[in-house]
C-alpha cells in the first residue's frame, strides 16, 4: 500500500472521528490496521530522527568546545598509539 494512500485513510479516520477498524476498504485507503500501524511507525522515525539531530547537535558542540579549550592549552589531548 503506497504511503500517500495510507496518509489519506490517516486523514479520513481522524477526519471523521471513527475507529480505525470502521475505515471502509472501498475506499482504496486500505485497512485501518494498515494506517494505523505506518502512522504509528512514522512517529516512531521522526522520534529516532530529532534524537539522532540532538546527538548530532551535542557531538558538533563537544568538539567546537574541545577546539576551543585546545587552542587556549587548557586542554591537552593526546591521542593513542597503535
Amino acid at each position: 500500500m503506497p504511503d500517500r494512500l495510507c496518509l489519506q485513510g490517516v486523514l479520513y479516520v481522524l477526519d471523521n472521528d471513527i475507529a480505525w477498524q470502521l475505515l471502509p476498504l472501498e475506499l482504496g485507503f486500505g485497512s485501518g490496521q494498515t494506517c494505523w500501524r505506518r502512522l504509528v511507525d512514522e512517529q516512531a522515525c521522526m522520534v529516532i530522527r530529532a534524537r539522532l539531530n540532538q546527538a548530532i547537535g551535542s557531538a558538533k558542540e563537544l568538539r567546537t568546545l574541545t577546539e576551543k579549550l585546545e587552542a587556549r592549552g587548557v586542554l591537552a589531548v593526546e591521542l593513542p598509539s597503535n
